[in-house]
């Protein structure tokens, strides 16, 4: 019984030695990007980890140009969660829950009679729910 045992642990050993492990992010600053239509954006993002499984991400980005509105700085808050960890190798699924608040102004010109003309201006902080799946 001993010698099967002992044959066991030898056959087993490597296999168990060469298992992934989760590796755990550090703290990171980066740039990041998007392109759609009509608009980009382009910002710098500040990441730290919650533990082996979740990230926190806060990001300043330009969005634009885009005519009306007129969007200013944006800024986004999200928590990224790996359901199963980082994996080693880097290759890591992730959900991204988060809200982006964005600056956005415009401005509607009225012109009454007489010729007489003006601009009615507005502005307002959008809230911009995030769930993206990577």
């Amino acid at each position: 019984m001993r010698g099967w045992l002992v044959v066991s642990a030898l056959l087993f050993a490597p296999a168990i030695a060469v298992l992934p492990v989760c590796a755990q992010d550090a703290p990171a600053i980066g740039v990041s990007g998007a392109v759609g239509f009509p608009t980009f954006k382009g910002g710098v993002r500040v990441s730290t980890p919650l533990g082996p499984k979740a990230n926190l991400d806060f990001e300043v980005a330009r969005i634009g140009p885009m005519g009306e509105p007129e969007l200013g700085p944006a800024f986004t808050g999200d928590a990224r969660w790996m359901r199963r960890g980082r994996q080693a190798s880097g290759k890591s699924r992730y959900w991204i829950f988060g809200v982006m608040f964005v600056d956005a102004k415009w401005s509607t010109p009225v012109i009454y009679p007489g010729r007489v003309a003006t601009k009615l201006e507005g502005r307002r902080i959008l809230a911009v729910p995030r769930i993206e799946y990577g």
